[in-house]
């Protein structure tokens, strides 16, 4: 659940140790336990590797050729991007 979170809105792993973070869940639901952001980290690192393995698997599939292309770039409020196209 956290790391869906953490990922999606671009949160650092400490986010979960926040005191008001854990306050609010506790209030929701006092028998919940806390995790620490250790444990989100390899949550996310095996995501990563999980959606890796799986991309590998897509790209062997595909029997024609294919070209990919990449670009960066960065808006006037200095906000990175990245795009990928094929």
């Amino acid at each position: 659940m956290f790391s869906g979170l953490i990922i999606r809105h671009n949160l650092s792993y400490k986010f979960v140790e926040y005191f008001e973070l854990r306050t609010w869940i506790n209030y929701l639901c006092p028998d919940t336990i806390m995790i620490s952001r250790n444990i989100v980290k390899a949550d996310i690192g095996r995501m990563y590797m999980k959606e890796k393995i799986m991309l590998k698997k897509l790209l062997a599939s595909i029997l024609s050729k294919i070209c990919l292309t990449s670009d960066l770039w960065t808006s006037i409020n200095t906000e990175g991007f990245i795009s990928l196209m094929n």
